[in-house]
């Protein structure tokens, strides 16, 4: 008799580096689907996932999953306008 879905320990990777929060869920034996999300902020440097879900502890190893990851506020340049002089 089958028990359910195998499950697994989900790690806390936030304030982790996307690339290794991502490893390490691997390694723990997920196999869901990870999908980044981002969010503007600059209270943590781009790149930084700094939330998750689902929650870590005890997840199924197929279970959805998202990682919201920081970017930087995009900055606005202005270029001086150019002319042309009628010859």
């Amino acid at each position: 008799m089958s028990s359910g879905p195998a499950t697994g320990e989900f790690p806390d990777v936030v304030n982790s580096e996307v690339g290794a929060a991502q490893q390490r869920i691997q390694a723990q034996g997920f196999t869901g689907q990870i999908a980044i999300e981002t969010q503007v902020t600059d209270a943590v440097d781009p790149g930084i996932v700094v939330r998750q879900s689902p929650a870590p502890g005890p997840q199924p190893l197929g279970v959805p999953i998202v990682l919201t990851v920081a970017i930087p506020e995009a900055t606005t340049t202005t270029e001086a306008p150019t002319t042309t002089q009628a010859p």
